[in-house]
């Protein structure tokens, strides 16, 4: 049909609900990766580095190691590092090595060493592991449990807190797709917290909600 042959008003009602159908999230989106709240940390050189080079080098470790900085300009610089997927090494294994040979540690028993670890390098490694295998269901469980220790660990971290509701919101998506309003209320839950301090850039938290509550508008 000739969309030049509809009356006004229908058209206009066509219109307004293609607009309704394209501000929902598709498959493709993604509650982890699509938001860059890291462009609200431009003020912070080493974050613009990291969105523009996308690996995790020396100075990128240094920056997640320093206590100059602090757990949510931390999380931005994960955040700039994106999700790509075809990184040969993942920038979440060099800062697990990083972090393992600190402490004398082999990697590759991590899990197993936990308590060695702080809830702040828990939650940015969990944050980094998840960026890089969103698409990924059983990495994504396999991670959970660590950010709920990162969690444990500091029950008031506004970090720690909001990347576990992040992968958590990856997670229902996936597994619920039939019922997507269930990933803004449990991105709510934290957002209620009341317990929680909130040193994140309201710009950076702005974006992350707004993104977050179109899920609830697919119920």
């Amino acid at each position: 049909m000739n969309p030049n042959s509809l009356p006004s008003a229908s058209l206009v009602l066509l219109i307004a609900g293609y607009m309704f159908i394209s501000v929902l999230p598709t498959r493709a989106d993604s509650p982890l990766t699509s938001t860059e709240f890291h462009q609200h940390y431009s003020n912070r050189q080493e974050i613009v580095r990291a969105a523009e080079m996308q690996t995790l080098d020396a100075g990128g470790l240094k920056f997640l190691t320093s206590e100059n900085n602090t757990p949510a300009e931390k999380l931005a610089f994960v955040n700039a590092l994106g999700w790509k997927l075809e990184r040969k090494e993942k920038s979440s294994r060099i800062y697990l090595k990083h972090l393992a040979s600190r402490r004398g540690i082999d990697p590759d028993y991590f899990a197993s060493e936990l308590a060695k670890f702080s809830s702040e390098e828990l939650t940015l490694y969990g944050y980094m592991y998840a960026m890089e295998r969103y698409l990924n269901d059983d990495a994504l469980g396999a991670i959970v449990p660590i950010l709920r220790v990162a969690v444990n660990k500091h029950r008031e971290s506004y970090v720690a807190q909001l990347a576990l509701a992040l992968v958590e919101c990856q997670m229902l998506m996936h597994i619920d797709s039939d019922n997507w309003h269930r990933v803004w209320e449990r991105y709510e839950r934290f957002l209620n917290n009341k317990e929680l301090k909130r040193p994140l850039n309201a710009k950076a938290l702005a974006e992350i909600s707004d993104y977050i509550k179109l899920y609830d508008k697919s119920k």
